[in-house]
């Protein structure tokens, strides 16, 4: 049984609190203030310094600690440090280094902050133990709270940068709808990159606590003691649910985002021409692959009937991918085990008609004249499966390339999907 030391335990609860303190949190002096507390109860710890990055002279400048009485000793031994050495380490392998003066008159961890992008700042940890019996847990913790951190802190900026951008716009909006006629494309233009950058944003956003919670329940499940309890049994039943409910709307994001793209291409007469220049010059192997990894991931590998023939058509393979993932997918959520999940393909007049069928659930014609509109069918019945965002999607791609898509279903039977794109020569880009 893997057990932990009580100071572990405290450091584990102050992370803890500190994330549910946080997620509500959009001043960043108070964001500071927590990340400093919650790193006073390091084991071992005796104070605190922060310090950020000036981006402009690449400076850590000092900010503050958790006793004023400290800031003199703070401000004095960043330059040791950086002559040291060890912060450059801490920084160049984004990891928790420890020094100790020649006197052993202070002992110190260094902990830096990361967004994914950049350094943030640095966590300075003063310590009075000779030498410090940290556990590698606790080092683990930390690496994920400054990571953790530093995602919120660049969050935090940017949703700072895009108010102030909102704001200019609205202001310029404002004053220069006087003169209408003169003025109306710029404004035009200025609202469509104000909507573009909100929808961009808001998912964002979600991202930053989802990441947090896939992150924190992954590490509690990994660190579980080896000897469990039926008490523990269930916690890791809980955090496992978690996970799958946080893998769940995670995907939903991406999706939403992925939407949203095809939303503002299909506004645009240039992007559209550029898309439908693109091509696929092989399908086979992609639809063998997604079909695989479908009937892996629902462990229904003797459920799948692949017969398909080869092709290059008149679609990116990203988009092709995207329609293929998506179909398949559906095809294997909304049918049983056991059923079979048929995809099969032929040409016919120079058009590529590739078949996706279930014996699931099945669809009435109310259901199918709603989509794309993302909305999820009978939710009441299917809380289970998702929103019906990925059919939308389908049909945005569709509709893009000019192709063709069509729905057959009998209610409690089966559900057939077929797409029909044009086959182009295989015409390989130089």
């Amino acid at each position: 049984m893997i057990t932990f030391s009580i100071d572990f335990y405290n450091y584990f609860n102050s992370v803890y609190n500190f994330y549910r303190k946080i997620t509500s949190e959009d001043k960043l002096s108070n964001i500071i203030d927590y990340v400093i507390h919650t790193f006073l109860n390091f084991p071992y710890a005796k104070t605190i310094g922060y310090f950020s990055l000036n981006k402009e002279t690449f400076l850590f400048e000092y900010q503050q600690s958790s006793n004023s009485n400290d800031d003199a000793f703070f401000i004095n031994i960043i330059d040791i440090l950086i002559e040291s050495g060890k912060i450059g380490l801490s920084i160049n392998n984004r990891i928790i280094t420890y020094f100790e003066d020649d006197t052993k008159e202070y002992k110190l961890f260094i902990i830096p902050i990361f967004s994914p992008n950049s350094i943030i700042g640095l966590i300075i940890i003063k310590t009075d133990f000779d030498i410090p019996d940290i556990e590698i847990i606790t080092l683990n913790l930390s690496s994920m709270l400054s990571a953790f951190v530093g995602n919120f802190i660049e969050n935090l900026v940017i949703n700072d940068e895009n108010t102030r951008t909102k704001d200019l716009l609205e202001q310029i909006v404002a004053t220069r709808t006087i003169d209408i006629q003169r003025q109306s494309l710029m404004i035009s233009e200025k609202l469509e990159n104000l909507k573009q950058n909100l929808i961009m944003t808001i998912p964002h956003e979600v991202r930053t606590p989802i990441n947090a919670i896939l992150g924190f329940s992954d590490y509690l499940i990994n660190y579980s003691p080896s000897t469990q309890t039926s008490e523990w049994d269930d916690i890791i039943d809980i955090l496992i649910d978690i996970k799958k409910s946080a893998n769940r709307l995670k995907r939903f994001f991406e999706n939403y985002i992925y939407y949203a793209q095809l939303v503002l291409i299909s506004s645009n007469i240039n992007e559209i021409k550029n898309i439908q220049n693109k091509k696929t010059y092989t399908v086979e192997p992609i639809i063998y692959d997604i079909a695989l990894n479908a009937a892996q991931k629902y462990f229904r590998k003797d459920d799948v009937i692949v017969n398909i023939v080869d092709s290059a058509i008149i679609v990116s393979e990203e988009y092709f991918t995207k329609v293929i993932e998506e179909l398949v997918d559906n095809a294997f959520k909304f049918s049983d085990t056991g059923s079979k999940v048929e995809i099969s393909s032929h040409i016919d007049n120079n058009i590529y008609v590739l078949s996706i069928k279930d014996y699931g659930r099945g669809m009435s014609n109310e259901e199918i004249d709603g989509i794309d509109t993302y909305i999820q069918f009978d939710r009441n019945i299917y809380e289970q499966q998702g929103s019906g965002l990925g059919l939308s999607i389908v049909r945005r791609i569709i509709d893009l390339y000019n192709a063709n898509f069509n729905v057959k279903s009998v209610k409690d039977s089966f559900t057939e999907v077929i797409i029909e794109f044009q086959i182009t020569k295989l015409d390989f880009p130089m």
